[in-house]
Parts: structure tokens; C-alpha cells; sequence
């Protein structure tokens, strides 16, 4: 069948001949456009298979050699992991015994202070508990057995508080000594590290104490025989009907140097030193 139009014959490349027009390439046979279809679908199939099968075998060596690297440095990284992992129990363990540790030495940091302050404020009575020459110079007492017995008939009338910077029976020690050797405060306090207001304190509370409760207990009026043949010499030729003599202790107050303001000072407002 022709072209009813003028055309001009044309080869391609492949060899399919076909008619155009000099502008636009038109075919002008069924066959012939079967055949260049045909043709195309060929050239374009074979070089479809040909680039697949140089993809897939230079793909295939190229994956197979990446699977291999891969899994090699998945094994290093599986096994730097439980080394990681082995670390940081080991690190674990060794952080709790650390801790353990710096418990262990917090706890006899403390017992040593606390051992080190009770030593160095309970010394003086620790002394005094041993030697019963050191109890009758600082207290007047012979024995420290006595001192524990008077303590202990004033301890019902006295309430102890851990607040307090010395214990009961150093309490008693510190009133003693002040009542035997009047004392300064700022010398007491400075032998038992506490403040002087609270050396007043202790000895305010234990005099009352006393006051209460020693007359009872040591304040017995003897027989008129017993006073008589205990009687000093002196007392027996001027003062031979005396029953009692009772020896006191003197202590010092602060008192205006203006006599005028000493008649008029308060006797409850006196301070002991």
C-alpha cells in the first residue's frame, strides 16, 4: 500500500526503512511499522539483558563481599559490647564496695569524734574516779564512792537532757569544786569547754538541788553526848553548849564601787564570777 502524499525514503540506523515528510517522520505501511516495532522491542531487550547481567554480576561479588565485611564487624562490635558490658559490671561492683567503704570510715570518723569529745570532757571525771586523793582535794569528799552516793540521792530531783553539754554527775563535780574552791567561771568553763553562763546554770540547779534534798539524808541532829566529845577545844572552854557548827563558804559578787549604789543594789541581782 503506498503513501497517497509525496514522501521521501529513509533507512534507520537498525535498518528500518521508513517514509517522512521533510519536517515530520511519518510510516506508511502496516508491516513496515510492525517490523520497526518489532525490531526496536529486540535491540531494546537485548540491551535490557545485557546491562541486568553486568549489574548482577558484578553486583552479586560486590554484596556478597559487603555481607561479609558486615558480619565480620557486627562479631567486633558484639564483642567490644560484652567487654563493655563485663567493664561496667566490674565498675558496678567496685562502686558499691567504694561506698561500703566510705560508710564503714564515716561511721568510725564519727565514733572516733565522738569517743575524742566525751575524752576530753569526761577526763577530769575519769581521773577523779580512780584516785580518791584527787576527789577529797577538788570536792571535799573522801572517797569517790561518797560522791556517787550524794549524787545519787539528788539525781531523783534533777531531769538529764542529751542537749546538755555535761552529764549529770559532771554537773555535780563542777557545783562541788566551785562551792570548795570558788571558782571563776570563765576557769571552770574553760576546764570543761562549756560557755560561763551555763557554769552558772549547773551550779544555780544543784545548790536547790541540795537545798532540798541533802538535809534529809546528811543533816542529822546528833546526840547531846556525841556533840559534846566531838567538840573543838576552842569551843569547849568559850562556847560549851554549842550543838552545831557549820562551815561555810565564802563567794565573791560583783558589787557597785559607788557606796551609794551598793546600798541600793539588789541582792538578787548580785552575779556570781
Amino acid at each position: 500500500m503506498k503513501c497517497c502524499v509525496r514522501t521521501c525514503e529513509k533507512t534507520h540506523k537498525d535498518g528500518v526503512k521508513f517514509f517522512s515528510f521533510p519536517k515530520k517522520k511519518i510510516q506508511c505501511s502496516n508491516e513496515v511499522q510492525e517490523l520497526q516495532n518489532l525490531r526496536r522491542k529486540a535491540w531494546l531487550k537485548k540491551l535490557k539483558v545485557t546491562r541486568t547481567d553486568q549489574i548482577v554480576d558484578g553486583g552479586t561479588e560486590q554484596v556478597g563481599g559487603s555481607i561479609a565485611e558486615i558480619t565480620k564487624l557486627l562479631e567486633i562490635v558484639t564483642k567490644e559490647k560484652n567487654e563493655l558490658l563485663l567493664d561496667n559490671a566490674n565498675l558496678l561492683q567496685l562502686n558499691e564496695e567504694l561506698v561500703s567503704l566510705i560508710h564503714q570510715l564515716k561511721v568510725e570518723l564519727h565514733k572516733m569524734r565522738t569517743e575524742k569529745a566525751a575524752q576530753s570532757k569526761c577526763s577530769f571525771l575519769e581521773e577523779i574516779k580512780t584516785d580518791d586523793k584527787m576527789t577529797l582535794f577538788y570536792t571535799g569528799l573522801n572517797t569517790f564512792k561518797l560522791f556517787s552516793g550524794i549524787f545519787q540521792s539528788l539525781k531523783s530531783a534533777l531531769q538529764s537532757d542529751p542537749r546538755f553539754a555535761l552529764t549529770l554527775e559532771e554537773q555535780f563535780l563542777v557545783t562541788l569544786m566551785k562551792l570548795r574552791f570558788n571558782l571563776w567561771r570563765k576557769d571552770i568553763a574553760y576546764r570543761f569547754k562549756i560557755h560561763p553562763t551555763t557554769v552558772s546554770l549547773y551550779i544555780e540547779k544543784f545548790v536547790n538541788a541540795m537545798f532540798i534534798r541533802l538535809p534529809i539524808v546528811l543533816l542529822r541532829k546528833p546526840d547531846r553526848e556525841a556533840a559534846a566529845k566531838t567538840l573543838p577545844l576552842s569551843f569547849r572552854e568559850q562556847y560549851p553548849n554549842v550543838n552545831y557548827i557549820i562551815d561555810c563558804t565564802e563567794l565573791k559578787c560583783e558589787t557597785p564601787s559607788d557606796k551609794i549604789d551598793a546600798v541600793s543594789c539588789v541582792e538578787s541581782k548580785h552575779l556570781v564570777d
